[in-house]
């Protein structure tokens, strides 16, 4: 999991290295690709195609502009300077599995409330993530991690989108458990109460791989899905942004893998 998160980094980095304007996302997909496959390695998100989904999802990357959630497949779009540019990619080598995503801001001359945004979301997003990473070691269980993620979304004025969260992974690229990184606070007071108990339960244990990545927004949580059914965008219209790391976790920390 080591060589293939090493690869997976390099892979996004080559992503971003290319995301210029002008560019199409395809390109970036291809680019992308040939890094996994170049490095012997091969993309876990190509052809792959989880229970309830009529297709499989057709390209190596997951890459969502600006209001585009989490899945979007890489097409024609073409870059704008000033887009916010998620690119989220799985690694396989040997069986094992990792998983990662950042966001970035597609370089260029652009309207300054665009780019202020959108490296405000960035930051909040960043920080989301840091103060959940504080808090995992063994035994930590997951509702000290829901609560580190949403006190940090409430000081930055962001949204945590609760459909999405982190898992485990390993010899797959998604493994129980779901690991939240916000709960519905919408939903009754009987239910939020017993998602609590159960996630308060449930804990980490030192030598488990896991994934952690918070979705944030500047808007709510309401979605749209696409024709295509993977691709999902912020119902309003609103940035979003997702980062994701892969991690061992230790008797005391944890040691990042991708």
């Amino acid at each position: 999991m080591r060589y293939a998160g090493k690869v997976n980094l390099a892979a996004i980095e080559a992503g971003f290295a290319i995301a210029q304007p002008g560019i199409r996302l395809h390109m970036i997909d291809k680019t992308i690709e040939s890094c996994i496959r170049g490095a012997g390695c091969i993309p876990a998100f190509k052809n792959y195609r989880p229970d309830g989904m009529p297709l499989p999802f057709p390209a190596t990357a997951c890459i969502s502009p600006n209001e585009v959630v989490v899945h979007g497949i890489p097409g024609d779009y073409v870059l704008q300077p000033g887009d916010l540019l998620t690119i989220d990619v799985g690694t396989e080598y040997e069986g094992w599995y990792v998983d990662a995503a950042r966001t970035r801001l597609v370089p260029g001359t652009a309207p300054l409330d665009k780019i202020t945004q959108g490296n405000r979301l960035i930051h909040a997003t960043n920080e989301i993530l840091e103060a959940q990473l504080s808090v995992v070691k063994d035994q930590c269980d997951f509702l000290s991690m829901i609560r580190a993620t949403e006190e940090a979304a409430r000081f930055h004025g962001v949204t945590i989108m609760p459909q999405w969260g982190g898992h485990g992974i390993g010899e797959r690229v998604h493994l129980e458990p779901f690991i939240p990184s916000a709960l519905n606070r919408g939903q009754s007071k009987i239910k939020l109460q017993l998602e609590e108990k159960k996630y308060a339960r449930q804990k980490l244990t030192e030598g488990q791989t896991i994934c952690i990545e918070p979705v944030v927004t500047f808007g709510s949580s309401d979605i749209i899905v696409d024709e295509d059914r993977w691709t999902i965008r912020q119902a309003d219209g609103h940035l979003t942004a997702h980062t994701e790391r892969c991690l061992l976790v230790t008797k005391d920390g944890y040691e990042l893998l991708s």
